[in-house]
């Protein structure tokens, strides 16, 4: 150690170690009442979700910025004596334990090196672990030790990684070496520490030229070549060495913190927030917390954001502070509690102002006011009114009955502004003498011009010009609330309200604005107001500390600002700094620059189960239709705040916008159609900062009635039912048409029979009598009447005619006759008749069997076209034979009439009465007449498709 002493002692910029002993600084501490494992902690660390991590002699402990989770011996870890922890880029927490090694995955602990004594991890820049084991440096894969190659010879007694993530060591007797590309590489100053028992160091962030060693004798800086002790500091017991972003060294000593930069060296114990106890671990988290983990007294969490907090520790008899003015020396602040009044002076302890007359700590101070005189104004809610000046402090008030003063200002002629529980009082400094303005209660005073001012009460607003008239303030937007303060600012005033948080009244046009908690203030109920003059409006609301700019009056965000409710008036500014009081002691903002932008939450998917079943990838998931009991659990990280977390959530695919913010950590789906979805989570804070978002894609599987195949089944099975509908009505429509059919025919045939024989019966008499009077007529009637005799036989002629012409009607008409074969029988008897008397040779073929029925239409026009057909052979053609034939040929029914006349010219017969008649009747039931003639007879030829003859015979 005598080469040491060769080297220059440097003393820090900042002498006073005692700066900041006179105020209280902002710590959280989290212990066995927060949730804590056990007090005693020995490391700490942060996974990649942002989640922290604390081992102690208890177990292992993790931290979500609300609600701790704990691990012991039963949860699987290997034991409850935990000594260091480290997590790798994979989010594996790695465990050393006086009895082995836990690394836990998430799920599960995996053990190893069972009965060693693990209490060193460092992580690399790459994400590997290292350890001592058994006095070697091991790099940990999993929960196998890998030994590190190519190591210098000696004793490692301390590890670090680089700002670059590289590998350091420490090596009694030698120094450091830098694990660079696969080797150990000793820089240059190993010359300068080879003598040096390093315990822990720490390569500099900021300065990369630095390096800070910790050895058992006090910290060491190595700079440029140089090595240099650092005082004032600890200077024995460093136990943790950390740096913040900034580049603030931190300390954890046998006896609290130290804080050391370029400016000062703060020791924090105690007496200004801390504890007394051992710091084991310092931890900087990503968002630059600085977390400590002591001996005994549990985790601490340094919340640095630019402002102190002066209370009970500091010497306050009370840590209600209700009214705060500049004392008589510089940098002095009065401040007035609960339990009296009390000074702060720079460097020095709080210390206690007597009132005389007043029983000190017991008597609050409600007011305090310095004038242009430099004299301080003191105002107890009982015990008077009195005025310091600087010497010895005078009771203002004698004679005047015992009164409450809330409110106190100066006006520009250094008149004494007073508000009190009987009215609003003037006091003259210069008579001695008070004037009674109002006997309104209470109130808040605002100086509006040289000569008004303005009075809020409870009975309202009240514009006091030339200490007499009063005029009422009718402002609506201020109605139905309690006004606290008021600020004159720009041709403004600003109303601190009760209910409505800060009403702008513009004086010049009457308008009003409001700035509230939809607008981002902390609290609907403002207690002061004041214009700092630096472009930033300062109000103390019911729940927090809010900045308003100056220009725009909008709230700034600021996510540091303490959870304090302030009280009435109580604000000042001194030398650049503010001071509000609070429910919870005096806040000093000190002027230090706070971050642009607030630091913002972590979220991430902590599990998915499914029907109650965990499931192992938290990636994506198909899910059955029929198993939809999904449920998606995630947790927000929040290390910078200690309010809770809300969350927002949305399900792309089934509603893309974000849900109401709730503080539930777990969604579930039931009923869910088929589909792909997405789903997205993000945490917010309680001022309005998001987090990024969280996401799990899942698919429900479409029912089996919704797939492709079953649809096309559905399909062609509705075809199918379609298509026997249609069969089973069509067939239906058939029956019953061949029901209404027969039902006809049967009438029809009733009808016809009915007709043919009462025609019959009827006409056969008449016709039977006119031939019967005929024949007597002509027996009647002489020979020689030859004329007689010829009209006779015309008219028995004709009676034959008619009576052949009836017969066949007749014929026709008798259902019994409507078969083919009686048809073609009835054509062939009726030619066997007409030829009989002649020369003519007729003979008939037919070829037709079977019993089909025709309709009586068909068979009609079939007879006579035959008929016609037989008589023009009869009568025209003069033939010697004549051949009928009628036979089947397929479905087509084809009669032919032949004869050997002499034949006749088919085209100037076309205009001829009985052929035209064929053709018509042909064509009525949808046959095919052909005639031909020639010089060797003529041929008649009617084919009839036997379809068609069914149409007929179904008409």
């Amino acid at each position: 150690m005598k080469n040491i002493l060769k080297y220059r002692i440097v003393v820090m910029l900042c002498l006073v170690t005692g700066a900041g002993m006179a105020q209280r600084y902002d710590f959280q501490q989290y212990d066995i009442r927060h949730g804590l494992v056990q007090s005693q902690i020995t490391s700490i660390t942060q996974d990649i979700n942002g989640r922290l991590w604390t081992t102690a002699l208890g177990g292992l402990s993790m931290f979500d910025g609300k609600d701790f989770r704990n691990f012991t011996r039963t949860d699987g870890l290997v034991s409850n004596f935990a000594m260091a922890v480290k997590t790798d880029w994979k989010g594996n927490i790695y465990v050393g334990t006086s009895s082995g090694l836990s690394v836990y995955d998430g799920k599960d602990f995996h053990n190893s090196h069972k009965q060693a004594w693990i209490s060193r991890l460092v992580t690399d820049g790459k994400g590997s672990i290292y350890t001592l084991y058994r006095k070697k440096l091991t790099r940990l894969s999993g929960t196998r030790p890998l030994p590190a190659s190519g190591l210098p010879e000696g004793q490692i007694t301390a590890t670090c990684t680089g700002p670059s993530g590289n590998l350091w060591i420490a090596i009694a007797g030698k120094g450091l070496y830098e694990l660079a590309q696969s080797r150990w590489k000793p820089p240059a100053l190993n010359i300068l520490i080879n003598n040096l028992k390093v315990t822990r160091f720490l390569i500099d962030r900021i300065h990369h030229h630095r390096i800070w060693l910790v050895t058992p004798d006090g910290l060491y800086l190595v700079t440029d070549k140089k090595l240099s002790m650092q005082v004032p500091g600890p200077t024995r017991g460093i136990s943790a060495i950390a740096q913040t972003a900034e580049g603030a060294i931190w300390l954890g000593t046998r006896n609290g913190a130290w804080r050391l930069n370029e400016h000062e060296a703060v020791h924090f114990t105690s007496r200004n927030g801390f504890t007394d106890n051992m710091v084991n671990d310092i931890f900087c988290d990503t968002d630059d917390n600085v977390w400590l983990g002591t001996d005994g007294a549990g985790l601490y969490k340094f919340n640095d954001p630019g402002y102190l907090i002066y209370d009970q520790t500091q010497g306050l008899g009370n840590q209600i502070v209700m009214a705060l003015s500049e004392g008589h020396t510089p940098g002095s602040v009065w401040l007035g509690t609960s339990a009296g009044l009390y000074e702060y002076r720079p460097g020095k302890p709080v210390r206690s102002v007597h009132i005389p007359g007043t029983v000190p700590h017991t008597n609050p101070v409600n007011i305090l006011l310095k004038d242009h005189k430099d004299n301080i104004w003191v105002g107890t809610p009982g015990d008077g009114l009195w005025k310091s000046d600087g010497y010895k402090i005078n009771r203002i008030d004698r004679g005047w009955p015992q009164m409450a003063y809330n409110g106190i200002i100066e006006d520009m002629l250094g008149n004494i502004w007073l508000a009190t529980d009987i009215g609003c009082l003037v006091f003259d400094p210069r008579s001695g003498k008070y004037r009674h303005i109002s006997r309104n209660f209470d109130g808040a005073l605002l100086e509006a011009g040289r000569d008004s001012v303005i009075f809020a009460s409870s009975e309202g607003i009240d514009l006091i010009t030339g200490m007499k008239k009063h005029n009422p303030l009718r402002i609506k937007a201020l109605e139905g609330s309690g006004i606290m303060c008021m600020l004159k600012h720009n041709g403004k005033i600003l109303f601190g309200t009760t209910d409505y948080g800060i009403v702008i009244w513009d004086k010049a046009t009457g308008k009003t604005g409001t700035v509230n908690t939809k607008k981002g203030l902390s609290s609907d109920h403002v207690y002061s107001l004041m214009d700092d003059g630096t472009g930033t409006i300062w109000a103390g609301t019911g729940r927090g500390i809010d900045r308003l700019d100056a220009g725009s009056y909008q709230v700034r965000q600021d996510t540091r600002s303490p959870l304090l409710e302030c009280n009435q008036n109580a604000i000042l500014r001194e030398n650049g700094k503010i001071w509000i009081g609070t429910t919870l002691g005096a806040v000093v903002y000190t002027g230090r620059q706070l971050p642009a932008k607030p630091t913002r939450p972590r979220i991430f998917i902590d599990s998915v189960t499914l029907s109650g079943k965990r499931i192992r990838d938290t990636i994506s998931l198909s899910i059955p239709y029929s198993e939809q009991q999904l449920a998606i659990s995630f947790t927000g990280v929040y290390l910078s705040g200690t309010e809770d977390l809300r969350y927002q959530y949305s399900l792309a695919g089934a509603d893309d916008k974000f849900s109401v913010p709730s503080s539930g950590k777990t969604v579930s789906f039931t009923a869910l159609p088929a589909g792909k979805y997405h789903f997205q989570v993000r945490a917010l804070t309680g001022e309005g900062t998001y987090s990024a978002t969280a996401g799990y894609t899942f698919e429900i599987a479409p029912p089996y009635y919704q797939t492709t195949p079953f649809r096309l089944l559905l399909l062609l099975l509705a075809l199918l039912v379609i298509g026997a509908s249609v069969y089973v009505i069509i067939s239906l429509k058939e029956r019953r048409r061949r029901l209404r059919l027969k039902i006809k025919l049967e009438e029809q045939f009733n009808i016809r029979k009915q007709t043919a024989e009462d025609f019959h019966d009827d006409l056969g008499n008449k016709l039977t009598r006119i031939t019967v009077l005929s024949e007597v007529l002509t027996s009647m009637i002489g020979p020689e009447e030859t004329e007689k005799r010829r009209i006779l036989e015309k008219i028995n002629t004709n009676i034959g005619e008619l009576y052949s012409g009836t017969r066949d009607m007749l014929w026709s008409l008798n259902p019994k006759n409507d078969t083919l074969s009686q048809l073609l029988s009835h054509i062939a008897g009726f030619g066997d008749e007409l030829f009989n008397d002649t020369t003519i040779c007729f003979s008939s073929r037919i070829s037709v069997t079977g019993n089909s029925r025709l309709s009586l239409s068909m068979s009609r026009n079939i007879l006579m076209i035959l008929k016609e057909a037989m008589h023009n052979a009869l009568k025209h053609a003069r033939p010697q034979m004549v051949l009928y034939t009628a036979g089947m040929s397929g479905d087509t029914l084809l009669i032919t009439l032949q004869d050997d006349g002499q034949g006749f010219d088919t085209e100037k017969s076309r205009d001829g009465h009985g052929i035209n008649n064929m053709r018509i009747r042909a064509s009525r039931i949808g046959a095919r007449l052909q005639i031909s003639s020639g010089k060797n007879g003529t041929s008649l030829s009617l084919a009839i498709q036997f379809s068609t003859r069914s149409q007929q015979q179904n008409a």
